[in-house]
């Protein structure tokens, strides 16, 4: 089962290299995406990156305690609901 992860906001003490190292060392992206990713977080636009629960959740840990603001959701594949996300940024993870 697959799960997102969706960055909703940054605290102002936000740690930004740590958090691209996070997201490529942890979360499996690339630099390009990883930054994009934090870029897309400082303009205040969410983010969604789907990947395994034990990963969401530990990214979502980190995450948190450098700065970020986000949530793990279960992804319902038969949901016709689209998700208001600006963006989606491609995760190389495989599981």
């Amino acid at each position: 089962m697959k799960y997102n992860i969706i960055f909703t906001g940054w605290k102002e003490n936000l740690k930004k290299v740590s958090f691209v190292s996070l997201l490529r060392d942890r979360g499996g992206l690339s630099f390009l995406s990883a930054k994009r990713t934090l870029e897309a977080l400082l303009l205040g636009e969410e983010t969604i990156i789907e990947m395994p629960l034990e990963t969401a959740k530990e990214i979502k840990k980190e995450a948190t305690k450098l700065g970020a603001k986000c949530k793990i959701v279960e992804v319902n594949r038969g949901e016709k609901k689209i998700m208001p996300i600006r963006r989606r940024i491609p995760s190389t993870m495989n599981g």
